[in-house]
């Protein structure tokens, strides 16, 4: 059994859940959230015997000693029963419940994604990814991390001012309590008024590195013993420059990049040495083709990027989960780099999604009725309306109604997402075919 530990609305677990299940698989969803308040846990230990951890969870007990593989995709933390008055003691509760199951998981014999919770934890911490990536042969910039003030000022001094500022972990701020909702502290430039106010650093250590000059960055992916690196064209506007978290992935540029077999194997090796099988490795590309070591991120997202590229991550990860030893398959993803006329060079703008176009999907596919085409036509079009017109929700919603009046032998629906830092709006439409 695959044991998926993720909170319900996982867009990442929502894509590769079904493919699981259709390989035959048994998987059972859980959001840890659903502890202690919705899902009991117990763990006997008997004299000369080896422990027996259950699980109940909906009606349904599991024992944990038949899971084959754990998935820990972010899950939420363990939620006290609503009885429990607020404060401390719900606090409590919480942190013993999360122990109780961190305890238990150490009892598992099978393979985990990314890695067991106190390993994914440990590699977790940038000191020791720092470390570990430099005894691997990794360039990496010059790094503090302190709370002293004067320390701080040495450094900015030494760097000629051309700072950056980081959080020393990538924890989540609450930035609305009461809303429910976090938000990530951002890498910032050090400005000369932020120097004014060095004294607070005292109060919370910060992270400082100087400014890398950036070509491209890079996130790559490792999966098992396969490597997924994708460039990320963070340098084309100023949003995204300092940090391209702050991307809208629907307008980012992204491309499969060629790493150097060198480098891909030094990725392998970092992931394994801080004991995981899953990374998200951040790097960036300079200006002059050096490959400068950021941080490793050990749950890092990937569906924006198999989306945008066409990766086989996802596979990736059913095949890791479903066999306790990676194996090499036909999709294993090449990291040999070809030559290139100057590598200096930056790429010209283009589009990076990989998607063949309409018309060989025809070729390859059932013949599209005629009005079924003329409606995707027309939808396609709508969209591209939206798209440039910025159409609020409401309006979009009502013009796609309008159509859809007009192509009646086909189900219109309308979907949108709203980018929380910018407020940009990313529609889809669905279109149901006649008979499907």
């Amino acid at each position: 059994m695959i044991l998926i530990l993720a909170s319900p609305d996982d867009d990442h677990v929502a894509a590769v859940e079904p493919e699981l299940r259709r390989r035959g698989a048994s998987v059972l969803w859980l959001d840890l959230a659903e502890l202690p308040a919705r899902a009991q846990l117990s763990v006997a230990h008997e004299p000369g015997a080896p422990a027996r951890p259950l699980l109940r969870v909906r009606d349904t007990e599991i024992d944990l000693r038949l899971v084959t593989a754990v998935w820990s995709c972010r899950p939420g933390a363990p939620t006290p029963h609503a009885d429990l008055p607020t404060g401390m003691l719900r606090d409590y509760v919480r942190q013993e419940t999360s122990d109780a199951w961190i305890g238990v998981t150490e009892l598992l014999d099978c393979l985990w994604l990314p890695g067991p919770r106190w390993q994914e934890l440990r590699a977790g911490y940038k000191s020791l990814q720092l470390q570990v990536a430099t005894e691997l042969g990794f360039e990496i910039p010059p790094t503090l991390v302190t709370n002293s003030p004067d320390d701080f000022l040495a450094f900015y001094r030494q760097h000629n001012g051309n700072v950056v500022s980081k959080t020393v972990h990538n924890k989540l701020l609450p930035a609305g309590a009461e809303a429910g909702y976090s938000s990530y502290v951002l890498t910032e430039t050090v400005a000369n008024r932020d120097v004014a106010y060095r004294d607070a650093i005292r109060y919370c250590p910060v992270t400082i590195q100087p400014y890398v000059d950036k070509r491209i960055e890079l996130r790559i992916t490792v999966v098992g013993d396969r490597v997924f690196p994708v460039e990320v064209h963070s340098q084309w506007t100023n949003h995204t420059r300092y940090d391209w978290r702050r991307a809208d992935h629907h307008h980012t540029r992204y491309q499969i990049h060629q790493l150097p077999r060198p480098l891909a194997r030094r990725c392998l090796k970092l992931v394994e040495r801080l004991g995981l099988r899953f990374g998200a490795i951040d790097l960036i590309l300079t200006p002059d083709g050096r490959y400068i070591f950021l941080e490793i991120n050990p749950n890092g997202a990937w569906l924006w990027m198999e989306r945008t590229t066409g990766l086989p991550i996802g596979k990736a990860v059913c095949d890791l989960l479903l066999s306790r030893e990676a194996t090499a398959t036909q999709t294993r993803v090449p990291v040999e780099a070809r030559p290139t006329a100057n590598p200096a060079t930056p790429p010209p703008p283009q589009s990076s999604v990989v998607a063949p176009p309409l018309s060989a999907a025809r070729r390859s596919g059932p013949r599209i009725p005629a009005t079924v085409d003329a409606a995707l036509q027309a939808t396609l079009r709508y969209l591209l309306r939206l798209a440039h017109g910025g159409i609020s929700p409401a309006e979009a919603a009502t013009g796609l109604q309008r159509l859809a009046r007009r192509h009646r032998e086909t189900d219109l629906r309308l979907v949108w997402e709203i980018e929380g830092y910018l407020g940009s709006v990313h529609y889809d439409a669905l279109l149901r075919l006649p008979g499907a």
